[in-house]
Protein backbone atom coordinates (compact mmCIF):
# COMPACT_ATOMS: atom_id res chain seq x y z
CA UNK A 1 0.00 0.00 0.00
CA UNK A 2 1.32 3.45 -1.34
CA UNK A 3 2.00 6.00 1.97
CA UNK A 4 0.51 9.20 1.16
CA UNK A 5 2.26 11.92 3.46
CA UNK A 6 -1.22 14.21 3.17
CA UNK A 7 -3.01 11.47 5.37
CA UNK A 8 -2.42 11.06 9.16
CA UNK A 9 -1.46 7.68 11.20
CA UNK A 10 -5.14 6.61 11.63
CA UNK A 11 -6.33 7.19 8.14
CA UNK A 12 -5.62 4.89 5.07
CA UNK A 13 -6.67 4.89 1.56
CA UNK A 14 -9.65 3.14 0.37
CA UNK A 15 -9.90 3.86 -3.47
CA UNK A 16 -6.56 4.62 -5.19
CA UNK A 17 -7.55 6.23 -8.77
CA UNK A 18 -5.58 6.96 -10.98
CA UNK A 19 -7.19 7.57 -14.17
CA UNK A 20 -4.69 6.92 -17.27
CA UNK A 21 -4.17 9.38 -20.12
CA UNK A 22 -6.38 7.39 -22.57
CA UNK A 23 -9.49 7.59 -20.53
CA UNK A 24 -9.43 11.88 -21.71
CA UNK A 25 -8.98 10.88 -25.44
CA UNK A 26 -12.88 10.79 -25.62
CA UNK A 27 -14.16 13.22 -23.41
CA UNK A 28 -11.34 16.16 -25.57
CA UNK A 29 -12.33 14.89 -29.12
CA UNK A 30 -16.12 15.13 -28.23
CA UNK A 31 -14.96 19.13 -26.58
CA UNK A 32 -13.44 19.78 -30.32
CA UNK A 33 -15.72 18.34 -32.30
CA UNK A 34 -18.38 20.78 -30.16
CA UNK A 35 -16.40 23.74 -30.68
CA UNK A 36 -15.69 23.26 -34.40
CA UNK A 37 -19.72 22.66 -34.45
CA UNK A 38 -19.89 25.93 -32.83
CA UNK A 39 -17.39 27.50 -34.82
CA UNK A 40 -18.84 26.87 -38.06
CA UNK A 41 -21.90 27.13 -37.18
CA UNK A 42 -20.98 30.91 -36.18
CA UNK A 43 -19.41 31.80 -39.43
CA UNK A 44 -22.70 30.56 -41.52
CA UNK A 45 -24.93 32.24 -39.38
CA UNK A 46 -22.38 35.97 -39.05
CA UNK A 47 -21.42 36.05 -42.42
CA UNK A 48 -22.76 33.31 -44.54
CA UNK A 49 -26.60 34.35 -44.26
CA UNK A 50 -25.78 38.48 -44.76
CA UNK A 51 -24.09 37.06 -47.90
CA UNK A 52 -26.97 34.72 -48.84
CA UNK A 53 -29.32 37.85 -48.61
CA UNK A 54 -26.62 40.15 -50.92
CA UNK A 55 -26.63 37.65 -53.51
CA UNK A 56 -30.57 37.08 -53.53
CA UNK A 57 -30.62 40.80 -53.71
CA UNK A 58 -28.57 40.99 -55.92
CA UNK A 59 -29.93 38.12 -58.56
CA UNK A 60 -33.47 40.20 -58.43
CA UNK A 61 -31.15 43.29 -59.13
CA UNK A 62 -29.66 41.39 -62.09
CA UNK A 63 -32.89 40.16 -63.32
CA UNK A 64 -35.17 43.16 -62.67
CA UNK A 65 -32.82 46.13 -63.25
CA UNK A 66 -34.20 47.74 -60.04
CA UNK A 67 -32.74 48.24 -57.03
CA UNK A 68 -36.10 48.80 -54.64
CA UNK A 69 -36.47 45.13 -55.86
CA UNK A 70 -33.81 44.12 -54.84
CA UNK A 71 -33.35 45.70 -51.22
CA UNK A 72 -37.01 44.76 -50.52
CA UNK A 73 -36.04 41.19 -51.71
CA UNK A 74 -32.86 41.40 -49.33
CA UNK A 75 -34.94 42.84 -46.29
CA UNK A 76 -37.76 40.79 -46.62
CA UNK A 77 -35.61 37.24 -46.68
CA UNK A 78 -33.68 38.76 -43.62
CA UNK A 79 -36.98 39.10 -41.95
CA UNK A 80 -38.24 35.77 -42.35
CA UNK A 81 -35.06 34.41 -41.70
CA UNK A 82 -35.67 36.25 -38.12
CA UNK A 83 -39.02 35.04 -37.83
CA UNK A 84 -37.80 31.29 -38.80
CA UNK A 85 -35.46 31.70 -36.17
CA UNK A 86 -37.15 32.91 -33.12
CA UNK A 87 -40.16 29.99 -34.06
CA UNK A 88 -37.10 27.47 -33.78
CA UNK A 89 -35.73 28.81 -30.69
CA UNK A 90 -39.07 29.22 -28.98
CA UNK A 91 -39.76 25.76 -30.12
CA UNK A 92 -36.34 25.16 -28.51
CA UNK A 93 -37.13 26.18 -25.50
CA UNK A 94 -40.54 24.76 -25.12
CA UNK A 95 -39.66 21.58 -25.11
Amino acid sequence: MTVDPSLTQDEHVVLLLHPHWKTLIRPFAVAVLVIAIMVIGSIVLWAGTPLAWLWIGAQIQGATQSLGAALAAAFATAVAFAAWMMLALAAITLT
